[in-house]
């Protein structure tokens, strides 16, 4: 119901003098993040929702890359982000990685076992930069729960990309 609530709502857009408004910044960006929620590397693509002075709310979704067990190792890593700030913001985000069971298991029958699909929950807190002509730079510290006996591990992630 939130994400439907978030999803049809419409931002407001200030105008500052002199300044470049949020409004300005293109809605969509694609950036490559290295260790982030795609755990070793991730394509991303975002969505701009909401914006509201220095308050904005970003989508996305992702294809992430695992070190192979063998051949291609893939997940789908998905975030709602608050960012606070022009240039310079705060993010933070809360998504859930996707992993289908038969990349973790190679061995994996279809026929026999289902539903076996693993589902981490990301929380993020970190720094992003957009710069006047669209370039973005993110630092950000991940806490991702891989394991019910090691529930939360803290690594992070470093991603440059383009809005437009």
């Amino acid at each position: 119901m939130l994400i439907g609530f978030v999803l049809t709502c419409n931002g407001t857009e200030l105008i500052e003098s002199g300044q470049k408004s949020d409004s300005s910044f293109d809605k969509n960006a694609i950036y490559f993040e290295l260790f982030g929620n795609g755990f070793l590397s991730s394509i991303n693509y975002e969505r701009q929702i909401i914006t509201s002075f220095k308050r904005k709310l970003r989508t996305g979704i992702s294809i992430g890359f695992m070190p192979p067990f063998q051949g291609f190792s893939a997940t789908v890593p998905v975030e709602l982000k608050f960012l606070y700030g022009r240039n310079h913001s705060l993010e933070i985000g809360l998504g859930m990685t996707f992993i289908p069971y038969n990349i973790i298991n190679p061995s994996y029958n279809p026929a026999i076992k289902r539903n076996n699909d693993i589902y981490y929950p990301v929380y993020r807190i970190g720094y992003r930069f957009t710069s006047n002509n669209g370039i973005i730079l993110r630092v950000a510290p991940i806490i991702h729960t891989i394991s019910y006996t090691n529930p939360n591990t803290l690594y992070g992630g470093i991603s440059l990309g383009a809005t437009f």
